[in-house]
């Protein structure tokens, strides 16, 4: 089992940093993802014993430690210890599992389930794909978005709001793809 902390930056102009939580086991991943102020890990290094070890190294690059940022403007990098001391937040306000079904053919399909929800309804969709981008067994997903983020009802999001949660998908992603390899131990 092995456990980072990310930071997600989105292009927003009220949230523009995610603070992500992720726990890497055989065949399966637990993500948990909510706001974080906007200075969180400005100019700090991990702490010593960091358990990302890529993480800490990349930190010890300096500038090199952000990762580039990607065409939707999400930009993924390893969280420093004050963003890691205090965690913030509600464990499971949105929340859902996500599972690979082993497929013949060349696609695996996923399926899933909520497993609790306040307000939102982007943690299961959003746990699918991630699932079927990953081929994880089991991804356990859980958002604890602001309220200008939350998908649900009749009401669609404005498009500021639209973007930054697909870049905040693609910046999970990013935690994922970094996560993997110890999924297979």
């Amino acid at each position: 089992m092995r456990t980072s902390a990310f930071l997600v930056r989105v292009p927003h102009a009220h949230y523009r940093t995610f603070g992500v939580q992720c726990v890497a086991m055989r065949d399966s991943m637990m993500l948990w993802c909510g706001a974080v102020p906007d200075d969180t890990g400005e100019n700090e290094a991990p702490p010593p014993g960091d358990t990302d070890t890529d993480a800490h190294a990349a930190a010890e690059a300096g500038a090199e430690a952000r990762a580039p940022t990607d065409m939707a403007g999400a930009a993924t990098e390893p969280a420093s210890e004050r963003a890691c001391a205090a965690p913030a937040g509600r464990l499971g306000r949105d929340w859902s599992v996500a599972m690979t079904l082993p497929a013949a053919g060349t696609r695996a399909s996923t399926t899933g389930t909520c497993l609790y929800r306040v307000d939102g309804e982007a943690a299961l969709p959003m746990a699918q794909r991630l699932a079927a981008a990953t081929g994880l067994a089991q991804l356990y997903l859980s958002l604890d978005l602001p309220p200008a983020l939350c998908v649900g009802g009749l009401v669609p999001l404005a498009p500021e709001d639209a973007r930054a949660l697909q870049a905040l998908e693609l910046g999970l992603k990013d935690v994922c793809a970094r996560m993997q390899r110890y999924t297979h131990a």
